[in-house]
């Protein structure tokens, strides 16, 4: 999912551009935005192939990263359909499933990832990080 804006994302299993699931490929993507205290957030998404639930769980990551985060993000997306063994070993049983893997510590979040609210309370990025791109 290249972004205009920032963030950068690679796809495992499958290359997303535009909110758009292109097939099986890598997709990497733009500049980013300088830091206030952190430089960049790392996100592992797993989601189940391309349905509804795994593109509404991209489109609000992505929207929460560019909101919130200020685009000083990094996201692969894990099809478990096509990566059951990527899955396996980061002890993924539900998807969609977020992990932030940086800054530390890491947490994961499960669900389409609708309240942004939640979900960086969830993550522990909530207080500190409040970029709106307006």
């Amino acid at each position: 999912m290249a972004t205009d804006g920032g963030g950068s994302v690679s796809a495992k299993g499958l290359g997303i551009l535009q909110g758009q699931v292109l097939g099986v490929g890598e997709a990497k993507g733009a500049t980013t935005i300088p830091s206030r205290s952190v430089s960049m957030y790392s996100f592992r998404l797993f989601i189940a192939g391309d349905s509804i639930r795994s593109q509404q769980a991209i489109a609000n990551l992505r929207r929460l990263g560019e909101e919130r985060l200020g685009g000083r993000y990094d996201l692969v997306v894990v099809d478990v359909i096509t990566d059951p063994q990527g899955a396996e070993s980061a002890r993924v049983l539900t998807t969609p499933t977020l992990v932030k893997e940086s800054p530390a510590p890491a947490r994961r979040v499960t669900g389409d990832l609708t309240d942004a609210a939640q979900v960086m309370t969830a993550l522990g990025l909530d207080g500190d990080h409040n970029y709106r791109s307006e």
